[in-house]
């Protein structure tokens, strides 16, 4: 008898945890959401990522602290922190499912930023995903629409972030394993977020906002496990395209619980997007060792 598990069977499972992953996500949104009617982001962003680095901690200390990337570790950060920070704020303003679809366009960026950090030629036919990707935002944003939501350019500005950050995370995994990234992260993203929850520590700790606030971080947790279980089954350049069933988690729970539909021009923004970002992780990943 054979021993082990076949590849196939891998992928799967792989596409499992990463499509549970996803849907961690969105309800973590809409926690976030829910949350941000009574408290501020900072608040939200202070929960999430306290309990998160005490969760990593254990592992961590294990593996040391050490780390030879200060630099890679700040920006992944930073860029992180500020990422989640407008995605966050986006969450009180505009529908759930544009706000993750938005801050979800990571990938469309990173020829961008490829170009700019690495100082890299990027191929022709990546261009070409971010021409799609950017027509689909263009649908998203509606810029002929007499009033422009404001606040769906906090979504894009996380999604910008979010591309930098990718970009750091890939050349952090080369030398640093996930938990010191995450602890570093959690770290720097607890401290960024105490000066303004401290202000609103008397609103958060009453009910069920301090439901939501500890739904929201043990959900993010969880997000962080799976997505780790789920690359280690199958390829990166397979499962990525997943992200993007977060978008219709979230389209399904703006529908549950405010009753909000995206009109036609948003569903082709959607689908534009999407197809735009997975050919962009595609391509991307394939062409990786050249280009990140």
């Amino acid at each position: 008898m054979i021993s082990g598990t076949s590849p196939k069977a891998n992928l799967l499972r792989g596409a499992f945890y990463v499509t549970l992953c996803y849907f961690f996500l969105a309800l973590f949104s809409a926690c976030s959401k829910v949350a941000a009617q009574t408290v501020t982001t900072f608040t939200i962003l202070f929960f999430q990522n306290i309990i998160c680095l005490l969760l990593t901690l254990p592992k961590v200390w294990k593996e040391g602290f050490k780390t030879s990337h200060p630099f890679l570790h700040l920006t992944r950060d930073v860029c992180g922190f500020a990422g989640y920070f407008f995605f966050v704020l986006s969450l009180s303003y505009i529908p759930l499912a544009n706000a993750v679809l938005l801050s979800n366009t990571g990938p469309l960026w990173i020829p961008f930023i490829i170009w700019i950090w690495a100082k890299k030629k990027v191929p022709p036919y990546l261009w070409g995903s971010v021409i799609v990707g950017l027509v689909g935002i263009i649908f998203i944003l509606k810029p002929n629409a007499k009033i422009l939501d404001a606040a769906s350019f906090y979504a894009l500005i996380s999604g910008i972030l979010t591309g930098i950050s990718m970009v750091a995370i890939r050349r952090l995994t080369r030398t640093e394993p996930s938990s010191r990234m995450l602890f570093y992260y959690f770290l720097l993203g607890t401290i960024f977020s105490l000066p303004g929850a401290i202000m609103d520590f008397r609103a958060a700790f009453t009910f069920p906002v301090i439901f939501l606030l500890l739904a929201a971080a043990i959900l993010f947790y969880l997000v962080q496990i799976f997505v780790t279980m789920g690359f280690k089954k199958g390829k990166a350049s397979t499962l990525s395209p997943l992200a993007y069933t977060a978008v219709l988690f979230s389209v399904i729970l703006d529908r549950i619980f405010w009753h909000k539909v995206p009109d036609l021009w948003s569903l082709i923004g959607m689908a534009l997007i999407i197809i735009g970002g997975i050919v962009s992780v595609y391509f991307e990943r394939k062409y990786e060792g050249k280009y990140v």
